[in-house]
């Protein structure tokens, strides 16, 4: 009888792609064939379209986020942590009759490094994370799934220089991954107080490229995502405008984008950038009495005839029940991550959030087992497990 190993070379390929990640990295140890295949860019490229398709379509695979939150740990009075989870949504046969999701969460904790406790999630690209710490001046590409890190060094700009804001994505033309990173100079005569680097995981450095927008200021948490090759931000530029700033990881540009119309005028309103439907999408969410009642979902279409032009369309209006505050990120076309507020303080002297579930087309909401949440800090990004390496190191996990 014929054993697994007596099978051909593009057999053994092909199962060995459509397993999970967990696995593959175990059979890196069954034989030094296997590790040199399962290590192979061609093969992790292969694997990581494979199940990223699957992951988007919802075949053989659960729609994944990866989830940040502020928790207060009542054990050592109030102090605030961090936590990171990845959310797997489970599809089941009573579709949340019970008022719950089936879901499974993974918690992961953040590498060893200095100024750790302060590092802010950013983006996500590929199964890759960054991290900062803007007031620091460091930014971690960090690949959970395989406890590889990545501190990015050596900065055009290590002194005189506040960060503004940091992104990171896929230059496809290049097939590299890169971070980007706006600062603003401390000197008030500095004619040019906007500038901008960039980093190449592929060559690991930095250098400046040209910035030609003065940024003011970026909000950050909720207002950037990367997506389709792009990274944006909600930001005001240096006469306080509401815009939209983007990088193309390409072509290396900047661009500015208008937002919709009226929008500009919503000064104070939350608002949320996410990718649906591999598009840009804006929620827009008025307040009353500090809960969102009504919010506007915009879609920006970036493409006309060939020609980079930017329009938005309102694609739909959510009325979302009692205690439902501002959104979150899209996990499939339909689901929306959202946050629930529950305005009843708890032992801590805090209110506390939970996150729930929301589908668009029948307005259902499911609850996740994630509470605790101080208002509005949850983050997160959909997520596909990788095995890209970010050709750093591992060490030891702890809880900071």
């Amino acid at each position: 009888m014929a054993v697994f190993c007596d099978l051909p070379e593009e057999v053994v390929t092909e199962i060995l792609l459509r397993l999970p990640l967990e696995s593959l990295i175990r059979f890196k140890c069954v034989k030094r064939s296997w590790y040199a295949l399962i290590s192979d860019p061609a093969f992790v490229a292969k694997h990581l379209r494979l199940h990223h398709c699957n992951n988007y379509n919802k075949v053989s695979s659960s729609p994944s986020l990866f989830v940040r939150y502020l928790r207060v740990n009542s054990l050592l009075r109030r102090e605030i942590v961090q936590e990171f989870s990845i959310l797997n949504l489970v599809n089941d046969d009573d579709n949340g009759e019970n008022g719950r999701v089936n879901s499974v969460v993974e918690n992961f904790e953040l590498p060893v490094i200095p100024g750790g406790k302060s590092l802010r999630l950013v983006s996500q690209c590929d199964g890759i994370i960054l991290l900062a710490h803007l007031e620091a001046n460091i930014a971690l590409l960090w690949n959970p799934a395989i406890r590889e890190f990545k501190v990015l060094q050596n900065s055009c700009f290590p002194d005189g220089f506040v960060i503004l804001g940091v992104g990171f994505g896929y230059d496809c033309r290049a097939n590299d991954y890169k971070a980007v990173r706006i600062v603003s100079s401390v000197n008030p005569n500095d004619g040019n107080h906007s500038r901008a680097e960039v980093y190449t995981l592929g060559t690991d450095s930095w250098r400046e490229i040209k910035l030609h927008i003065k940024v003011g200021f970026i909000p950050g948490d909720r207002r950037e995502v990367y997506c389709k090759g792009a990274y944006y931000w909600w930001i005001q530029n240096h006469i306080r405008t509401n815009m939209i700033l983007s990088f193309d990881m390409c072509d290396e540009e900047f661009h500015e984008i208008t937002v919709p119309v009226n929008v500009e005028m919503a000064e104070g309103m939350p608002s949320t950038l996410a990718v649906w439907n591999d598009s840009l999408a804006l929620f827009i969410s008025p307040l009353q009495r500090g809960v969102s009642k009504l919010i506007d979902m915009w879609v920006m279409d970036d493409c006309f005839g060939g020609v980079k032009r930017f329009s938005w369309t309102k694609h739909l209006v959510i009325e979302t029940p009692s205690g439902i505050s501002i959104p979150v990120a899209f996990w499939s076309s339909d689901e929306l991550l959202m946050a629930k507020t529950y305005w009843k303080s708890d032992q801590t002297g805090f209110h506390t959030e939970m996150l729930v579930s929301y589908n668009l087309h029948t307005q259902k909401v499911r609850n996740l087992p994630i509470c605790g949440v101080l208002p509005g800090s949850a983050i997160a990004f959909s997520f596909v497990k990788s095995l890209i390496s970010v050709k750093g190191g591992t060490n030891p996990l702890q809880r900071l």
